[in-house]
């Protein structure tokens, strides 16, 4: 089993036909965000949803959560968790995070990918998210602007304990001596 720390990242790729922002093993350096506005003072929520990502740009929702910042001004730090059940996968698959950030009636997206894994299933597991989230309030203009930040050292969106497995081969001695592997 693989556990790992997987960075939101400011560079993009194309990966089972979604061009997107990468979901890496490391962070980058640029910060980048996506924003939202809204009229009054509004909370600003970011949803956040799984999927598996086939070769064929096919999609299946693994699993789903948002958080909600109604207050304050500035960036702040939010976690979420996630349990993730046992999940088979092709070799070709990849998990692909799609993030909304929401203000109002006013929302924007962003999508991340991994790279094809060549794993046979994600592991049961709890996924931690680490996720920074803005929200100004300017009272002259009465709008709220809301933000999901990620991508630099200053604002490390990630998640933890990302586990998957790969196919484990096994050796059958057939006779004489002879050894199969099978995968």
């Amino acid at each position: 089993m693989v556990s790992e720390t997987r960075y939101f990242r400011s560079d993009t790729w194309t990966v089972n036909g979604l061009s997107a922002y990468q979901l890496g093993t490391s962070n980058t350096a640029n910060q980048t965000s996506i924003t939202a506005v809204g009229q009054g003072s509004l909370g600003v929520t970011l949803t956040i949803t799984v999927y598996v990502l086939h070769s064929s740009g096919g999609q299946d929702q693994i699993a789903s959560f948002n958080v909600t910042r109604s207050s304050g001004s500035g960036a702040l730090l939010y976690t979420g968790t996630v349990n993730i059940s046992q999940t088979s996968l092709a070799g070709t698959d990849a998990i692909m995070v799609k993030a909304v950030v929401t203000v109002g009636s006013d929302s924007e997206t962003a999508y991340f990918v991994t790279e094809q894994l060549g794993a046979a299933q994600l592991d049961a597991a709890t996924w931690t998210f680490y996720l920074y989230i803005s929200r100004y309030y300017d009272k002259i203009e009465g709008v709220t602007t809301g933000s999901f930040i990620w991508g630099n050292s200053s604002f490390q969106s990630r998640i933890i304990n990302f586990c998957w497995s790969t196919v484990s081969a096994a050796r059958h001695v057939v006779g004489d001596g002879l050894v199969c592997i099978v995968a």
